[in-house]
């Protein structure tokens, strides 16, 4: 079973950053560089993104593209 304090709540972005809430409360931030397709992509189509599987994926339908669990950011990046 998948620990839901990993799950995503929001998700925001800041110049080159894709920050994300987790439902803790912990906030994640993620260099665009690391994510080719949404750092390509224009800020409206970055913006237009939705919480799937209860929080544990991050879905841009305009790009096709998704990142299945906020897990997988937490195994890359430090908390802010």
């Amino acid at each position: 079973m998948v620990n839901e304090k990993f799950a995503a709540a929001d998700i925001r972005f800041q110049e080159q950053f894709m920050c994300v809430e987790l439902m803790d409360g912990s906030i994640f931030k993620v260099p665009l560089k690391y994510l080719p397709i949404l750092n390509q992509s224009t800020q409206d189509e970055r913006e237009n993104w939705e919480l799937c599987g209860n929080g544990f994926a991050i879905c841009w339908p305009d790009l096709n593209n998704y990142i299945l669990t906020a897990s997988e950011l937490i195994r890359e990046f430090k908390e802010v």
